[in-house]
């Protein structure tokens, strides 16, 4: 053992200076032996994975003998004839994987020590100088032997406090591959929120005094790693240092392949279709790349035209893949700035390794067969062909149309059959006078109304949460809830995207709210009609038809299920404007989904259009598209060979938080909390200041009792609304712009209040159940039927705890107050979707009922649940437990929430470890987050500025511009 080495690296650690150093896999000690001579303070030979034996771990040891180097081994496991073995033979200390509690990390510390600190027996190797410095190195050897932990799955992230409080460990690393493959995301370096709970991992331990270590991914990465904080970074591996290098050089000879798992790498490249360089012929080309399926045996292409002469005459290459496989391989990619997809899928796998793909386009509209979040972590734009199927699909949704109302296979069938006078069973009917019901108001649903309009039907029903009515209007639609349109319509249409949220979309539930007259049309993906559910209700003759050109399984390998005649057309045909066939039956059906996904396909439905090309650059790729390209506005065809050039980028470019958002304060005068942040119908900002009369008592200053303020956006002013407050918490403004104001405890005035903003008089909504005072009412929400919801916790304040549970509850419209909600634990926020079907409840149980009241050092509180839970709000404002969406135990849970239109959840959250507002899909998948101090609520602002946020925290109230908008109520008329 290096004792000296090993001071060295810890003073630098402590002194909070970066390290650097180098994993070694290859057997060759010379590895070590530069990594020494360079003077790396670090280096960690691999014994878990690769072929290194005791014999090859020992030299590399030996390498760094006498050096200033620090010589760790990583252990294939948590094992104490590992441990020893490897500090026997000289290493200054252990990297032990997979750790995930803090007792097997305080076992590894005790196999790496000698009694009586430990079980590690003294061994006559090199640690010891073969026995000649024995007394020397046991004397010295507990103190300075490292033992670092390798955090690498989920479960051990969640116990990483734990393992902070562990005696014996300096440094800790991270496993971002492991530990996003525990996370469902195998195959990927940071999978989807990995990158930010490792940073979350990583404040955790440096706030306990813990180093923290991880290994760069290139150059950038390395630098971005010591800016965040890591002061142990490897520069990588020595293996993959290596291939950067010689991939580095064998692309600057135009030579650089990916290599394929089996070890080979495409050994023939197809020739390139070119254009003449001309001008740009000194210029590196930019490579754009079509799957096989592009083309015809001959190596014609399938389709008429895709544009390909746009090519020619710039610095873009065009070439095909070799072979046609069902899912893209990475060494398909292998040089290509760009790809041009047609059938086969696009996923983690597929990006592996590309360093120089900017850009996939898809052969078609929809995200489906494309891995986006996969895109968004390899720094790939994606684009989709729109508007470039719309005509040719709406087209065939009518056609539809007219062959279900006239019976067009059946009576095709009879002619085939002879049987001409059965004709007269199936008389049509007319489109006139009949109305058609469109799910998803895109581009090829507005395709549709327009060429419904000469058939005399009735205004289309139009059902899209992401379409403003007026804009509906604009095309002579009406926009209306989901489950009027399925009650009034005839025809009802389906033009959404496939995602999670919106499979099974049309279900059996939906399939009941139809007309038994109405027929069911689904032009958009297999998988949103629930197919099992539309064969019974075929079958049992629950609605008229149903025309299908989409299935979950395709292509279709056995005949239809008994009682559903299907639809069946070409897309590739429909493209050019035909269709390929059509059917019909009389016992078809209709159906339609009343559960909307709100979060799954927001940005995938409200993308916005370019109309010139975007630079493809990205550092370090050495290729861009020439200035003849990357500046002209082209018109796009119908073909995605121009979405490298116009089109529109998916869901994963557009956050809900933008990346450059910046937190402004804008007050900053509280007294200790500042709460239920609401913005008026006026856009003035009104937030409760609550003035704990323990915090007050302690620091021997006047009690306060309690105030609402008033923030002016226009002026930045704030000033005082009410004093005292009667200790409001949350604050919401009704239907009719009048404010409500949960009134708590702690000498408040445990109440419901609605204040009249015209006149400024108070009235008490509610003060009581069962003829007793309320706990202490904390946060309100509102319905569109205008009942109020409240919470009625307690957590302050001396008098006595009236109420025998801490529940939510409901006041009607005409006074009466309901106790609906028992089983929250301890009841905090409250919000309601904007569809109006959930009841969102956070659980904060901190333990107690008397904040300031109890010793925590000698009398700790036992937290109960802390939680984010949905209830299923039923129309009679009766609710009923659905799931929990997050369970935030051990660490402490939310406080306030609030939804935006998408329904997406914006929570504010009080984890120490984590603190700030927590952007949530209506399932409960984190896709946002903002760093705050410890947050209490969130507000969305109005008008003009409905996408800033206003947070309170702390004694502060900050906001943010997002790129979603807040949910209110529709102002009463």
């Amino acid at each position: 053992m290096k004792t000296a080495a090993c001071r060295t690296l810890r003073n630098a650690l402590a002194s909070d200076r970066p390290t650097f150093g180098l994993w070694v896999t290859l057997d060759s000690p010379a590895v070590t032996e530069m990594a020494v001579a360079l003077g790396m303070d670090w280096v960690v030979i691999d014994a878990e994975h690769g072929h290194l034996d005791w014999k090859e771990i020992a030299e590399h040891v030996r390498a760094t003998v006498r050096s200033e180097t620090v010589a760790l081994v990583r252990l294939a496991e948590l094992n104490g004839g590992l441990i020893k073995r490897a500090l026997d033979i000289g290493a200054d200390g252990v990297v032990i994987p997979w750790v995930e509690s803090a007792e097997q990390l305080t076992e590894a510390v005790r196999f790496a020590r000698y009694p009586l600190d430990g079980v590690r027996g003294i061994g006559a190797e090199r640690a010891t100088a073969w026995g000649q410095a024995l007394a020397e190195h046991a004397g010295e050897a507990n103190e300075h032997v490292f033992v670092v932990p390798i955090i690498e799955t989920v479960r051990g992230g969640q116990n990483v406090q734990a393992m902070s409080a562990v005696d014996g460990v300096d440094l800790f690393w991270f496993g971002p591959a492991d530990y996003s493959a525990s996370a469902g995301h195998r195959g990927q370096w940071e999978g989807p929120g990995v990158a930010d709970e490792i940073l979350r991992m990583k404040d955790v331990l440096r706030a306990a005094g813990k180093h923290c270590g991880v290994v760069g991914t290139s150059d950038e990465n390395v630098q971005l790693r010591v800016q965040q904080g890591f002061r142990a970074v490897g520069l990588g591996m020595d293996a993959g240092l290596l291939l950067r290098s010689l991939r580095a050089s064998l692309a600057a000879v135009g030579r650089d392949r990916a290599i394929r798992a089996d070890l080979s790498c495409d050994a023939h490249t197809p020739e390139p279709v070119r254009g003449a360089l001309g001008p740009h012929s000194n210029a590196k080309p930019f490579r754009v790349a079509l799957t096989g399926d592009f083309f015809n045996a001959d190596g014609s292409t399938k389709y008429r035209d895709i544009g390909l002469d746009r090519f020619r005459g710039t610095a873009v290459e065009v070439e095909s893949f070799a072979e046609h496989r069902a899912e893209v391989g990475a060494n398909q990619l292998a040089g290509a700035n760009g790809v041009i997809v047609l059938t086969p899928r696009v996923t983690v796998a597929s990006l592996l390794n590309t360093p120089d793909l900017l850009a996939v386009g898809r052969f078609g509209v929809g995200y489906d067969s494309v891995d986006v979040g996969a895109c968004t972590a390899a720094d790939v734009l994606l684009f989709i062909a729109t508007g470039a199927v719309d005509r040719p699909v709406a087209e065939a949704t009518v056609g539809w149309m007219l062959a279900l109302c006239h019976h067009v296979r059946t009576k095709d069938r009879l002619v085939r059959e002879a049987s001409w006078d059965a004709r007269s069973g199936y008389m049509g009917s007319e489109l006139r006078d009949r109305t058609v019901g469109i799910i998803g108001f895109g581009g090829i649903g507005r395709a549709l109304v327009k060429l419904l309009a000469g058939f005399g039907m009735n205004a289309p029903l139009v059902f899209d949460p992401f379409v403003n009515p007026v804009d509906a209007a604009k095309h002579g639609a009406r926009s209306v809830g989901l489950d009027e349109l399925l009650a009034e319509a005839d025809f009802v249409s389906v033009h959404c995207p496939l995602t999670d949220g919106t499979r099974n979309l049309i279900g059996a539930r939906e399939l009941a709210l139809m007309k038994p007259t109405a027929y069911l049309l689904n032009t958009a993906r297999g998988g949103i009609v629930d197919e099992s559910a539309l064969e019974a209700a075929l079958r049992e003759n629950r609605i008229a038809g149903a025309a299908l050109d989409c299935f979950v399984n395709e292509p279709l390998t056995a005949p239809p299920r008994s009682h559903i005649s299907i639809t069946c057309y070409s897309r590739r045909t429909a493209s050019r404007g035909r269709m390929s066939s059509f059917a019909t039956s009389g016992a078809w059906s209709v159906t339609v989904c009343a559960r909307w996904p709100r979060g799954a396909c927001r940005a995938v439905w409200s993308t916005a259009r370019c109309s010139s090309a975007p630079v493809f650059k990205r550092s370090g790729s050495g290729s861009s598209v020439s200035s003849a390209l990357s500046h002209r506005s082209l018109p796009m065809r119908r073909t995605v060979l121009l979405l490298l050039l116009l089109a529109n980028p998916a869901s994963a470019a557009d956050p809900i938080v933008p990346p450059d958002a910046k937190l402004e304060k804008v007050f900053d005068g509280g007294f200790v909390l500042a709460e239920g942040v609401a913005v008026a119908p006026d856009g003035m900002v009104y937030f409760s200041d609550i003035t704990f009369t323990p915090v007050a008592k302690a620091a021997k200053q006047p009690l306060e009792a309690g105030h609402i303020w008033k923030y002016n956006p226009k002026t930045g002013k704030t000033e005082i609304f009410r004093s005292p407050s009667g200790m409001s918490n949350g604050l919401k403004f009704d239907a009719e712009g009048h404010l409500l104001a949960a009134e708590g405890a702690d000498f408040g005035g445990r109440r419901l209040t609605r204040t009249d903003m015209k006149t400024g008089k108070a009235y008490i909504v509610a003060g009581e159940f069962d003829d007793k005072p309320l706990n202490s009412p904390n946060d309100i929400t509102i319905d569109e039927k205008g009942r109020i919801y409240f919470s009625d916790p307690r957590y302050v304040g001396n008098e006595p705890v009236d109420q025998p549970i801490q529940a939510v509850y409901r006041v009607d419209t005409d006074g009466t107050i309901h106790r609906i909600i028992t089983d929250a634990g301890k009841p905090n926020g409250v919000a309601i979707s904007p569809d109006q079907k959930t009841l969102y409840v956070v659980s904060n149980d901190n333990g107690t009922t008397g904040i300031g009241r109890l010793d925590e050092k000698k009398e700790p509180a036992k937290k109960g649940a802390m939680a984010l839970m949905a209830y299923d709000l039923a129309s009679d404002g009766t609710a009923k437990f659905r799931k929990t969406l997050v369970d935030y135990a051990p660490q402490d849970g939310p406080d306030g929430l609030i939804c935006d239109k998408a329904g997406n959840l914006f929570v504010a959250v009080r984890d120490v470890t984590r603190p700030g507002i927590y952007v949530y899909s209506p399932e409960g998948k984190e896709i946002g987050y903002i760093k705050t101090e410890v947050p209490t609520n969130v507000g969305f602002a109005r008008g003009a500025d409905a996408n800033v946020l206003y947070i309170t925290a702390g004694k502060s109230v900050y906001r943010m511009k997002l790129n979603t908008e807040g949910y209110h109520l529709p102002p009463k008329k």
